[in-house]
């Protein structure tokens, strides 16, 4: 069963001095998979049509094989963002949206404190407004040619390595238009074969499968 932290508790929780986060050290990395709602590679023709109208939600998901937030071991855990914004996330960065923020339940509550606080601060920008933090089972899984993310029955999140054969796109210049959302190692362009959020809290759902709007890759920060 997932929990959810009220926002005024989780803002109490992360109202920490500046002096604080100089102090705060930490260790991550793993593995990153990323989707959009706008094709990250695809003919310029379609990319032009699509770039202010769509591209206005992403999720966003971490496992963390090997990590450390000050004497906290949070090696093992996973953490996943689903995000809804007003306009195109990536082609206005500072325009409003929405964010749920999703723990590994089985952290305790000072690894789920800590990841909460990381991953809001680093992502600030990305995130916009975490309205919540859910402690819910995540499954993020190795497949043959990508991964595969679950976070409970809200999110959703397959990709596979997109294997480029220019003669089978169409030739209205095909190009990768979007970088991650991340900084990463060994990026590679994906297809989303599912990518959805059934949630309550945002103001939108969606179910955006089988396009070309995926990111897979190693982070490390």
């Amino acid at each position: 069963m997932m929990r959810k932290t009220a926002l005024w508790v989780l803002l109490l929780a992360m109202a920490i001095t500046p002096a604080a986060i100089a102090t705060t050290t930490w260790s991550l990395e793993g593995a990153y998979v990323e989707a959009r709602s706008a094709q990250v590679f695809i003919g310029g023709c379609v990319w032009n049509s699509e770039a202010v109208t769509i591209g206005r939600e992403a999720i966003m998901a971490w496992r963390i094989e090997k990590g450390q937030i000050d004497d906290i071991d949070v090696t093992g855990l996973s953490v996943v963002a689903a995000i809804a914004g007003e306009a195109n996330l990536a082609m206005e960065p500072d325009a409003p949206r929405r964010t749920v923020l999703y723990v590994d339940e089985m952290a305790n509550k000072v690894q789920r404190e800590a990841l909460a606080e990381l991953y809001t601060n680093r992502n600030a920008r990305m995130f916009g407004n975490v309205i919540d933090v859910v402690a819910i089972p995540i499954s993020f899984v190795d497949t043959a040619e990508g991964y595969s993310v679950r976070a409970g029955s809200e999110v959703e999140l397959t990709a596979t390595a997109l294997h480029i054969d220019h003669k089978a796109f169409d030739q209205c210049g095909d190009a990768q238009w979007y970088e991650p959302f991340v900084s990463l190692q060994n990026s590679t362009l994906g297809v989303a074969v599912e990518h959805s959020y059934q949630g309550g809290a945002l103001d939108a759902q969606w179910s955006d499968p089988n396009t070309q709007s995926a990111f897979l890759g190693r982070f490390s920060f």
